[in-house]
């Protein structure tokens, strides 16, 4: 027997998770990061063999820094995280997020739900700040980049007193040339 919204919403309750409906046959779930309310949709597919969270305006691409670039990283997480799906509208410059479960007929246990929940919530967080630092300095951070490690130094660096000194407009070619590829 496959999945329904009133299954779902009697785990949902077991689980004091408040959630609401949007009428459509979907569950909305708020939750607040950075200070920012999230909403995460929750809905059935294909009948109920899947359930798909997925989060509108995950990220809003602005067009001051590089926006290439930013879509270019968004495309290779695509490629790279399995579970998780960006989609991108380079019109109003929403990113959302989702996954998609198959469930087939059996029906979901409260673990389950609470599992998906605690994994897309916190996936989604991790993924929002390292997009969202990269939209700030132009570099990903992430373990596997050393250049991250490097622009992080050098910023602090920038901080003292001796690198206030000095003028943006005084800075040779291969410092230029540095600067451009960590934002490549």
């Amino acid at each position: 027997m496959a999945e329904t919204l009133e299954s779902l919403k009697s785990l949902f309750r077991t689980l004091e998770v408040p959630i609401f409906s949007d009428g459509e046959n979907n569950l909305l779930y708020r939750f607040a990061h950075r200070n920012q309310m999230l909403l995460i949709e929750i809905g059935l597919m294909e009948e109920g063999q899947y359930l798909r969270f997925m989060m509108p305006w995950f990220l809003a691409l602005y067009s001051g820094g590089n926006r290439e670039a930013l879509m270019l990283k968004i495309l290779e997480r695509n490629r790279t995280l399995k579970l998780l799906k960006f989609g991108c509208d380079p019109a109003d410059g929403e990113v959302t997020l989702a996954i998609e479960v198959f469930i087939g007929d059996t029906n979901l246990t409260s673990d389950q739900l609470y599992r998906f929940m605690y994994l897309f919530t916190n996936i989604a967080v991790r993924e929002r700040d390292h997009l969202m630092t990269m939209q700030q300095t132009g570099v990903y951070p992430a373990s596997e980049n050393s250049d991250f490690e490097e622009a992080v130094r050098r910023i602090l660096d920038s901080g003292s007193e001796e690198s206030k000194e000095q003028d943006e407009s005084q800075l040779d070619e291969s410092q230029l040339k540095e600067v451009d590829s960590l934002t490549e």
